[in-house]
């Protein structure tokens, strides 16, 4: 005999947060990729090459020319993983990044992430510097 499936209780507050928060990836990858579209330009324009230089800065905001591109590059994959990962709830669940909400909550539906200020973003960028310039 075929268990009786229960409804799932769906809590609209957090489906709301995550909706306001795909909203807000969908615009952060626009802005990111008008950027690297800006870059790309001058990329192509300048003539540009990669330099150790270009990624000698520890904060990446400070990187430029291809360091730059390869940081905006990184940060668009990252924003992609995210956004990809949250659609793939139903419903739609909300993202949490322990450095900037706490301790990760148990028993609700988020999903654990780090935003693009506690993410990864400057190693993949240097590996995507690494990978598609110096290996020229």
């Amino acid at each position: 005999m075929a268990k009786k499936m229960q409804p799932v209780k769906v809590d609209e507050a957090l489906v709301q947060l995550a909706y306001d928060q795909r909203v807000e990836l969908i615009a952060e990858w626009h802005r990111t990729l008008e950027g690297l579209g800006v870059g790309l330009a001058k990329y192509k324009e300048k003539g540009w090459k990669f330099s150790g230089d270009d990624i000698a800065f520890p904060d990446p905001s400070e990187w430029r020319r291809v360091g730059k591109l390869c940081y905006l590059l990184a940060q668009l994959q990252i924003i992609q993983h995210d956004l990809t990962y949250q659609a793939s709830t139903r419903p739609l669940s909300p993202l949490w990044c322990v450095p900037c909400r706490g301790e990760f909550p148990t028993g609700g539906q988020w999903l654990k992430v780090e935003c693009l200020e506690h993410n990864t973003t400057p190693a993949n960028a240097a590996t995507i510097a690494n990978w598609f310039w110096e290996q020229q």
